[in-house]
């Protein structure tokens, strides 16, 4: 009985390295959760702005008589965006 009394309180000493190790890997995945977050909501965010002005672009040029014909033009805002958002 003896010797299962010391190896008793010998396990919470040598299990402190593991959880420590594992407190440390669930603090890296929560790092990298966030990274990712941050990661989503800039493409988000690049969307909606492509949306925005591709509209309001759109909403201008057909507005106005002499700005129709410059329409095609405006295709191209929503393709820089993308660019962008593949660049990111």
């Amino acid at each position: 009985m003896a010797k299962k009394e010391s190896s008793e309180k010998n396990l919470p000493v040598q299990s402190m390295p593991f959880n420590f190790q594992l407190e440390m890997i669930k603090k890296e995945i929560d790092l990298i959760n966030d990274g990712l977050s941050r990661f989503d909501e800039n493409g988000r965010q690049t969307k909606y702005l492509a949306i925005f002005t591709w509209a309001g672009s759109m909403g201008i040029v057909l507005g106005n008589q002499d700005l129709q014909r410059y329409s095609i033009f405006v295709a191209i805002i929503p393709f820089i965006f993308w660019l962008a958002d593949a660049r990111w």
